[in-house]
């Protein structure tokens, strides 16, 4: 994974040295934010840490704010003991104990699949750290399928079964890769997805090798199915604050159904939302589709910030993200389309192109 900045915060489970980045409409390895822009906190998916907001951070309609990200517990370059009790609540405490260390004012909250289920558990505990929120393709409040939950259980069970012997098997490592792009990018093997590949990879073999499978499970499978729903009495604290549901319509694991349940909820509970489609995306779609998802983006903010005027956009080509050299490093190449996508579906994940 790629190495941001670093801080010791201590957390209600004891200290943690997260891993962080922060970028401004003048600088993208910024040390710290400017006080009179919004701010997007982006909290990225299980499996996968801050670079998975790339596209966010290059895009110009969203570089006039202040944007930060941050690598969860057991992700990225983020360093700590995962207690034995972590869940929602646990991850939203470090969260908001991050902002308080670093100082950051109310946020809007950007989230994308895990990160929406922790940026919502956020806004209900601490509701005056959350300016907003955005939810990309929300783990709604239903249970989530059966078949979804027996396959996270069986790509962590197949990671385990890689190790031993000691010796891991690139056949098995392909197994277990594919399990998880086919739930997250619907088995697309684009350029930016096998450089999104190769990132875990990386990072996943020392984080989550022998004697730290524990840690895999707690922190990408058990707090995706696991959690329960919230009752109305609790949605109805989220009636103060705007929040906005991004359903992306190619989600296999997770049908429209599923948001339609989670609307007739904060419809029951008395909770304002905004509803935006995004055609042809996958579960991450934030990633394939982020020139669709973008400018949905940007919008939101601008209806929701009562301070200063807004600078305007400059042209994209002004424009980096702190993530792109590590990227490069692993095969990604800037097709100039906003997805790093190509239609060269043969070339592995594992070794760069």
């Amino acid at each position: 994974m790629v190495q941001g900045r670093s801080i010791d915060v201590e957390t209600a489970h004891g200290r943690v040295q997260f891993n962080y980045f922060i970028s401004t409409p003048q600088d993208t390895f910024a040390h710290e934010i400017d006080p009179q822009l919004p701010t997007l906190l982006f909290l990225h998916p299980a499996g996968l840490a801050s670079p998975a907001w790339h596209f966010q951070f290059t895009d110009p309609s969203l570089r006039r704010f202040n944007l930060v990200a941050l690598d969860s517990l057991s992700h990225g370059k983020t360093k700590g003991d995962v207690p034995e009790v972590y869940g929602q609540v646990e991850m939203a405490r470090d969260v908001a104990a991050f902002m308080e260390t670093i100082k950051l004012p109310p946020c809007i909250i950007v989230g994308l699949s895990l990160g929406t289920i922790i940026g919502l558990q956020l806004a209900l505990l601490y509701p005056k750290r959350s300016l907003a929120c955005i939810l990309c393709r929300h783990l709604e409040q239903r249970r989530q399928p059966e078949d979804v939950q027996a396959g996270r259980r069986e790509i962590w069970s197949t990671w385990c079964e890689m190790f031993v012997g000691g010796d891991i098997e690139e056949e098995t490592l392909v197994h277990c890769m594919f399990g998880g792009i086919q739930l997250a990018f619907n088995g697309l093997n684009g350029n930016m997805v096998r450089t999104i590949a190769r990132m875990i990879l990386a990072d996943s073999i020392q984080r989550w090798g022998p004697g730290k499978f524990d840690a895999k499970l707690k922190t990408t499978v058990n707090v995706l199915t696991d959690r329960k729903s919230y009752d109305l009495q609790t949605l109805a604290q989220l009636s103060s604050i705007p929040l906005a549901l991004v359903h992306c319509s190619e989600d296999i694991a997770f049908p429209k159904e599923y948001l339609e349940v989670f609307i007739s909820q904060l419809c029951a509970a008395g909770v304002g939302f905004d509803v935006h489609d995004i055609p042809g995306a996958p579960h991450f779609g934030s990633v394939t589709h982020s020139q669709l998802i973008n400018p949905t983006l940007a919008c939101f903010v601008e209806n929701h910030w009562n301070g200063p005027d807004l600078p305007g956009v400059k042209a994209s080509s002004e424009f980096k993200s702190p993530f792109e050299e590590g990227m490069r490093k692993l095969g990604w190449k800037d097709d100039g389309d906003g997805s790093g996508e190509d239609s060269d579906d043969n070339q592995s994940f594992l070794v760069p192109s």
